[in-house]
């Protein structure tokens, strides 16, 4: 008996324990969001408008404005070389709304956010020829900007869009 109630204790002690954490942390975000917020969204929306411009498919320094380090390496357009004017078709954003946010930390030099961002993309032709465009389409992820000569870069990004997107991204 002496064990159930023990057991029984600890669980109350570990429910309670939570859901205090988490208000804390409920109210720590709430107030980022608050100071930081509007920030943070434009940023978001500037990065998603543009990082998949039809400027960024011409000209390396869009994306190098953007993001910095192992993720700009890995994703940006330049990598793909010669390739990247072969076959087709480019997929260019054409407008990027956050829609949802949640600032999970932040500081002068470096900020944390997930965010629901719905994208309008439109199909073009190496050639730089509209094709057609795609229905919106909202994606989720958890964003890290450095702040680099005054300016916000990604460092990294997370996409929690499709559990194919976590798998690939994760690893």
């Amino acid at each position: 008996l002496l064990l159930v109630v023990a057991c029984s204790f600890y669980y109350v002690l570990t429910v309670v324990t939570n859901r205090i954490r988490s208000q804390v942390a409920a109210k720590a975000e709430a107030t980022l969001a608050a100071t930081y917020g509007a920030e943070i969204q434009a940023t978001i929306a500037n990065y998603e408008a543009k990082w998949m411009s039809l400027e960024a498919y011409y000209d390396p320094s869009v994306q190098a404005a953007l993001a910095k380090g192992p993720y700009l390496e890995y994703w940006k357009l330049a990598r793909l070389g010669p390739q990247l004017n072969e076959g087709g078709p480019w997929l260019v954003t054409k407008s990027a709304v956050v829609n949802y946010i949640r600032v999970l930390e932040y500081t002068p030099e470096q900020f944390k956010a997930l965010a629901s961002v719905i994208r309008q993309i439109d199909e073009y032709t190496p050639k730089g020829e509209f094709t057609r465009s795609y229905q919106p389409r909202e994606v989720c992820r958890l964003y890290l900007f450095v702040r680099e000569d005054s300016v916000w870069k990604v460092a990294d990004l997370f996409d929690m869009t499709r559990q194919s997107d976590i798998a690939r991204d994760w690893e």
